[in-house]
C-alpha cells in the first residue's frame, strides 16, 4: 500500500512538474503540505486543482513565477496537523499567508532564515511556538511580520534593528515578554508597531529614531518609566496606545511641535502627572483623547476650549480639581467624562478647615459633613469652614459650570476650641457693710477677683486657690456701687455689688 502512494506521488510530481515547468523541490514541498495537514474528517475548505494535474499557478493560494512559488495564502483554511520540514525547501517565497488556521502547528526555529526571500509572513491566530529566533532577523527583505494570537515564548530578538525594510510589526497577543531590545527605536521603514496585550516589562529604549511610524500599540504591558522625547521624531504618528501600563511622568513638552497628525490617544491606567498640554486638548485633528486613570492635574485655571474635532475624551480618575475645567465640554454629538476625580486634601488655618478645588470661587458650593450626620453645611464661594464640635469631618464641593463633577475629600478628625466653661458665681449679702461671701467658683482651676468702681478703678484684688468659696472685706469701702470681676477657666463673670 505504501509503495502505492508514493508511486501515485511521483506519477503526480512527473505530471505537474512537467506541466507547469515548476521547480521540483517546490512541487514535492506543495504535495507532502498538502497531504501532511488535512483534516481527520475531512480536507481543506478551500483547495481547487491541488493534487490534480492542473498547473500549480492554478492551485488555490499558490502564486509562481520563474518556475518557482513566490506567494502562499491560504488564509482561514482549515488546515491542521504539523507543518512539515520540507516546507522550509520553498526558498523562493515571498509572501506566506497562513493566517486563522488555528489546528496548524508551527515550531519557529532557525531553519526559518533558509526562507531568505520573505518580504511578507503572517502566521496569525495559528498554533505558531516557540521562542522568535535570532535568525529571523537574517530575513533582510522581510517587510510584514505578524505572530499574533500565538503561544510564543521569550522576547523580541536583541538583533530586530537588522531588519532594515521591516514596515509592519504585528505582535498582539503572542506571549512575548521580558524588555524591549534597544533596537525597536531604531527601525527607519517601521510604520505599524502592535506590541499590545503581552507580559512585556521594563523600560522603553532611552535612544531611537521611527520616521515613519504611523501607528504605535503598547498597550496592556508592564511598560514603566517616562515617555521619550524621541517619539518627537515620529512626525506621521496619527495612533497611539500605552493605555495599561505603568508609564509615569509627563507628556513630553517636544511632542507637542511635531505630533500634529496624533487622531487618537489612549494613554489610561497608567501613572502619568502634570497638566494634560493645550496643544493636545486644541489638536484641530485629534477625533479620541482617553487619559483616565493617572495623576494629571493642573495648578493654573485657564479656560480650556476643547478642540471641536474632539469626540470622546474621558479623563476621570486623575488628580483634577475645577482648574482648567470650567469650560472642558463635549462637543455636539461627542462623549466627555471627568467625574470622578482623587479626593482632596482637607488643609487647616488655625482652627479652620481649608479646601482647595480650583475654578472660580464664587462658582463653587462646599458641603461640609459630620461623620455620623447627614446634614450638611453649605457655603458657597467660601472655601474655609469652622466646626463648631469636635468630630471627623469631609467635604463635597460641586461648581456651576462643571455640573457633571462632584469633588469629594479625604476625612480629618477635628478639634473643636473648648468652651470657656460658665461661672455660677453668687455674691451675697448685697447689699452689705462688711463681709460678702462669693460662692460657685471653680474649685479646680484658680480664680481672680477683681473690685472695681463705676471708673474703673481697682479697689480689691484677691485669688481662689481652687476654692469653690471665698469671703471678701469691704468695710473700707466707700458707700456705692462696685463691680466683681472673677476671671477663671477661660471665662470671665461680673457681678454689681452694693456697699451701704
Amino acid at each position: 500500500m505504501k509503495v502505492k502512494s508514493l508511486l501515485y506521488l511521483f506519477l503526480l510530481f512527473v505530471s505537474v512538474a512537467g506541466k507547469a515547468q515548476v521547480n521540483q523541490s517546490d512541487s514535492l514541498a506543495l504535495v507532502e503540505f498538502y497531504n501532511k495537514t488535512q483534516p481527520k474528517n475531512g480536507s481543506w475548505d478551500r483547495h481547487k486543482n491541488w493534487l490534480t494535474s492542473a498547473p500549480l499557478t492554478d492551485w488555490f493560494g499558490v502564486t509562481v513565477a520563474n518556475n518557482r512559488v513566490t506567494q502562499l495564502t491560504l488564509t482561514f483554511n482549515n488546515i491542521t496537523g504539523k507543518l512539515p520540514p520540507s516546507f522550509l525547501n520553498l526558498t523562493a517565497l515571498k509572501k506566506l499567508n497562513l493566517r486563522g488556521n488555528t489546528a496548524l502547528s508551527i515550531a519557529l526555529s532557525s531553519n526559518l532564515s533558509k526562507l531568505k526571500n520573505l518580504s511578507y509572513l503572517d502566521l496569525q491566530s495559528t498554533n505558531t511556538t516557540g521562542a522568535i529566533p535570532e535568525q529571523l532577523t537574517s530575513l533582510a527583505k522581510l517587510e510584514y511580520l505578524n505572530l499574533s494570537s500565538c503561544f510564543l515564548t521569550g522576547s523580541l530578538p536583541a538583533s530586530i534593528d537588522k531588519l532594515q525594510k521591516l514596515n509592519t510589526l504585528i505582535l498582539t497577543l503572542s506571549g512575548l515578554g521580558g524588555t524591549l531590545p534597544a533596537g525597536i527605536g531604531n527601525l527607519p521603514s517601521l510604520q505599524v508597531l502592535y506590541l499590545n496585550n503581552n507580559r512585556f516589562s521594563g523600560t522603553l529604549p532611552a535612544q531611537g529614531y521611527l520616521p515613519s511610524l504611523t501607528q504605535w500599540l503598547v498597550g496592556g504591558n508592564g511598560l514603566s518609566g517616562n515617555l521619550p522625547a524621541w517619539l518627537s521624531g515620529s512626525r506621521q504618528l496619527y495612533y497611539f496606545d500605552i493605555a495599561g501600563n505603568n508609564f509615569s511622568g509627563p507628556i513630553p513638552a517636544a511632542w507637542g511641535d511635531s505630533l500634529k497628525g496624533l487622531r487618537y490617544v489612549y494613554a489610561g491606567y497608567n501613572h502619568l502627572s502634570g497638566a494634560i498640554p493645550e496643544w493636545l486638548l486644541q489638536s484641530p485633528v485629534l477625533d479620541d483623547l482617553e487619559l483616565n486613570n493617572n495623576e494629571f492635574s493642573r495648578n493654573d485655571n485657564p479656560c480650556t476650549v476643547l478642540s471641536p474635532s474632539i469626540l470622546v475624551y474621558q479623563l476621570e480618575n486623575n488628580r483634577y480639581n475645577f482648574n482648567g475645567l470650567e469650560c472642558l465640554k463635549p462637543n455636539f454629538g461627542g462623549f466627555g467624562n471627568v467625574s470622578p476625580q482623587a479626593p482632596l486634601k482637607i488643609g487647616t488655618k488655625g482652627k479652620q478647615l481649608t479646601l482647595s478645588a480650583g475654578g472660580t470661587l464664587s462658582n463653587n458650593t462646599y458641603s461640609w459633613y459630620r461623620v455620623g450626620t447627614t446634614q450638611a453645611t453649605v457655603i458657597a464661594g467660601d472655601s474655609s469652614f469652622t466646626p463648631t464640635q469636635s468630630g471627623q469631618y469631609y467635604a463635597r464641593v460641586t461648581n456651576t459650570a462643571v455640573p457633571r463633577l462632584t469633588l469629594t475629600t479625604d476625612t480629618v478628625t477635628y478639634t473643636a476650641a473648648a468652651k470657656a466653661a460658665e461661672l455660677h458665681i453668687a455674691v451675697s449679702p448685697n447689699p452689705t457693710k462688711g463681709q460678702v461671701l462669693l460662692s460657685g467658683l471653680n474649685d479646680k482651676t484658680d480664680a481672680l477677683v477683681r473690685v472695681t468702681d463705676l471708673s474703673g478703678h481697682l479697689w480689691l484684688q484677691a485669688t481662689s486657690r481652687k476654692q469653690a468659696m471665698i469671703t471678701l472685706n469691704v468695710a473700707n469701702l466707700k458707700p456705692g456701687t462696685y463691680f466683681i470681676a472673677v476671671s477663671g477657666n477661660g471665662g470671665v463673670k461680673t457681678l454689681s455689688l452694693v456697699k451701704d
